[in-house]
């Protein structure tokens, strides 16, 4: 499945919607691939995803709606509706401004966090620098129990 056969399965007014939002966060970065990824559009980078766009019976929606990304385009507030999500109606006017915003600030490639990551540790060498744990001595064997006889 391609995107154009995801906007081609839709009503027309959702089609129409659907189309214009791909437009402007192709206008807004060039460079993001198109793929098919959880049955939605996804727009990615580098091989990443980082725009999803879906279209549901009463809304459409456009994915992940970060804190980060909220507080870049302040615009798009109104439209949280859940942890991760953006909910528009096909009806209410779309900013297409705020829309390229988002897609340019999904497409950032993240900086550097702190200091790297120090090599995990291979078995060789961890085995070599652990002491040998003395083996437990066995338990005592005891008596077997009999079985309770029945009260009469």
């Amino acid at each position: 499945m391609t995107i154009d056969s995801y906007l081609a399965a839709l009503p027309d007014a959702s089609r129409l919607v659907l189309a214009r939002v791909r437009m402007a966060i192709r206008e807004a970065v060039p460079e993001l691939g198109e793929t098919i990824s959880y049955g939605i559009p996804t727009f990615t980078l580098d091989g990443k995803a980082r725009l999803h766009l879906a279209a549901w019976k009463a809304h459409w929606s456009l994915y992940p709606a970060t804190a980060k990304l909220l507080k870049a385009v302040p615009a798009l507030a109104p439209y949280k509706a859940s942890k991760g999500t953006l909910k528009f109606a096909y009806d209410a006017p779309i900013s297409l401004a705020a829309i390229k915003s988002a897609a340019a600030f999904a497409a950032q490639r993240p900086e550097p966090r702190g200091k790297a990551k120090p090599k995990a540790k291979t078995k060789a060498k961890t085995k070599a620098k652990t002491k040998a744990k003395p083996k437990a001595k066995p338990k005592a064997k005891t008596k077997a129990k009999t079985k309770a006889k029945p009260r009469r």
